[in-house]
């Protein structure tokens, strides 16, 4: 297992700059939620293990549902990764869920195309 050290007021100096951070909720045992009251961190991301089968594990979702509430609630915005089907979609957009990513809105788009994808997609660049 690895350790990291983290300068909290070297991080809120580069706060200060247009960088934005996420705490990536993902990894059970890695993180913690004492680094949300000094990280200064603008989103959570709810990893797809939870996600993927929320509409069928009612413990998923409630941790999912949990996960946005709190978000939510210290101001924080939130990712949900490993949407698959239009049911999970729903449900998360009936939780305002921020941001969203997975296969149900697009597989991974190479570099190169994004722009004419985006156009196609979404509107103009």
């Amino acid at each position: 297992m690895a350790f990291f050290y983290i300068n909290i007021s070297r991080l809120s100096l580069q706060y200060q700059s247009t960088f934005y951070f996420s705490n990536p909720y993902e990894r059970t045992g890695y993180s913690s939620l004492a680094y949300l009251r000094k990280l200064p961190v603008h989103e959570i991301k709810v990893d797809k293990a939870f996600v993927m089968e929320m509409n069928v594990e009612k413990n998923d979702e409630m941790i999912v549902r949990t996960v946005i509430n709190l978000a939510h609630n210290l101001g924080l915005r939130v990712v949900a990764e490993g949407i698959e089907c239009e049911e999970v979609w729903d449900t998360l957009v009936a939780l305002e869920c921020n941001i969203a990513q997975g296969y149900f809105l697009s597989p991974p788009v190479p570099a190169e195309t994004f722009n004419s994808w985006y156009v196609e997609h979404r509107g103009t660049v």
